[in-house]
């Protein structure tokens, strides 16, 4: 979404400032443009098809105060982090203006562009009235510090152009920007230094309060497993609980993080899993015969395997995905794997012909 409004603001100003014959070829490759793309990702279009229309899907939490996560609230580290940003788009902002009726149509909708995108990730655009709207566009963004990131790309690409312009030969202008440059350094260096220091002297090294939960109490090995190549072990010792686009019961059930925290992370001490001919091997030591829900997910096309028994017909499953199975006493087994039509098998092949037809016209026509 990010990416197509960035492409929206050049297009339409390329758009409305050209007759009518440029602007039916601007649309014409426009169509063209999603045509291909289109076939480009027809498999990943084809899963979430496939997904959302057999499965009750979770979505991303809900930022119910959107408008504390902006740049001039909750989140002004982005604006401080290097200090030069700042420096760098007064001095945009000063020669876009200066320089306006000289300037290319490039830099002036690059430089109203960026400005744009700054102002959606302050106070000046009214977040907290929208938010309240209860918008599904608006709640998707969650964050509107996010809206920093296109603005910094289109800030210092208007930056460029203009010293392209302006002040490529200037001595003075370029040593000011290497003394600028070096203490952006200085101070990200210093920041990464006060990090590692927090990170080796005390044991609150990580962010425990957002659904981050440690497996073991010794602070040193959950440390040092993060310095040895297998990270397997740092998978172990730090899981987070993020039950985004689970199936769930309904789109409104609450405490989902912590739901999957309890019917899934802390459970997995209990049960045993391995891959074997790609499929996902659950084993597990049974007291009674009774009904248990395993920790993992059940989509609409799971196939399940108990005890060398396919389940058949509705499983029943808990409130997040984690399927009811009954248990014998003793050795359990239960196999999963996910089954995919057929037309997943064409549309892959179309997905890769397309891909193939691209790359060989682009080398082509180059």
């Amino acid at each position: 979404m990010l990416l197509v409004l960035v492409y929206a603001c050049f297009y339409c100003a390329t758009f409305f400032t050209n007759n009518i014959e440029i602007k039916i070829k601007l649309l014409k490759q426009l169509g063209l443009a999603i045509l291909i793309f289109s076939f480009l990702v027809l498999n990943i279009l084809y899963s979430f098809i496939a997904i959302y229309s057999t499965n009750n899907i979770a979505q991303p939490f809900i930022n119910k105060w959107m408008a504390e996560t902006t740049i001039f609230r909750g989140s002004s580290y982005w604006l401080f982090y290097p200090p030069i940003l700042m420096v760098v788009m007064l001095f945009v902002l000063w020669q876009a203006c200066r320089h306006w009726k000289k300037a290319s149509q490039l830099l002036k909708v690059t430089t109203i562009s960026s400005m744009l995108f700054f102002i959606l990730c302050t106070d000046l655009f009214p977040w907290k009235i929208l938010n309240n709207s209860h918008n599904q566009l608006i709640e998707t963004i969650q964050f509107p510090f996010r809206f920093f990131v296109p603005f910094t790309v289109l800030l210092l690409l208007a930056l460029g152009l203009i010293l392209q312009k302006w002040h490529i030969k200037s001595t003075v202008f370029g040593i000011v920007c290497y003394i600028l440059l070096v203490f952006s350094l200085i101070q990200t260096s210093m920041s990464t230094s006060n990090a590692l220091r927090i990170w080796h002297q005390t044991d609150s090294f990580l962010n425990s309060t957002v659904h981050t939960y440690l497996t073991s109490t010794n602070t040193r090995k959950i440390k040092n497993s993060f310095f040895i190549s297998d990270k397997e072990q740092s998978l172990k010792y730090v899981v987070k609980s993020t039950p985004d686009y689970l199936p769930i019961e309904n789109t409104t059930c609450k405490n989902k993080y912590e739901l999957y925290y309890h019917l899934v992370i802390d459970k997995q001490k209990y049960f045993k899993k391995s891959v074997q001919n790609n499929k996902l091997v659950v084993q597990w030591q049974g007291r009674y015969v009774k009904n248990i829900q395993v920790p993992i997910i059940k989509y609409a096309n799971t196939v399940l395997v108990l005890n060398h028994k396919q389940l058949h017909g509705d499983v029943k499953h808990g409130k997040i995905g984690t399927p009811i199975v009954k248990q014998q006493k003793g050795w359990n087994q239960l196999v999963v794997y996910y089954r995919r039509d057929c037309l997943l098998t064409v549309i892959l092949l179309v997905n890769c012909l397309s891909w193939v037809t691209v790359v060989y016209t682009n080398y082509k026509f180059k």
